[in-house]
């Protein structure tokens, strides 16, 4: 049997060729290492989430200010 070394995992992962599901489903065939990998992607997901959101709310704000002062209405 051949055995997928963790590291190879993460480094597709870091180079963005795995998706964060197909990371996560691996993470947990590996075993070893699991918890770490799953606090990592977790906090990846949660920044990508707060940056997302973050990014929404600035272009509502746009939005706003372009209606507010144009005059074409």
């Amino acid at each position: 049997d051949y055995a997928v070394m963790g590291k190879w995992v993460d480094a597709l992962w870091m180079r963005g060729k795995l998706d964060h599901d197909a990371y996560g489903e691996l993470a947990l065939r590996l075993r070893r290492g699991y918890a770490t990998r799953k606090r990592d992607l977790e906090a990846v997901l949660a920044e990508e989430r707060a940056r997302k959101k973050k990014e929404e709310r600035r272009r509502r704000r746009q939005n706003s200010v372009a209606r507010r002062s144009c005059s074409c209405l």
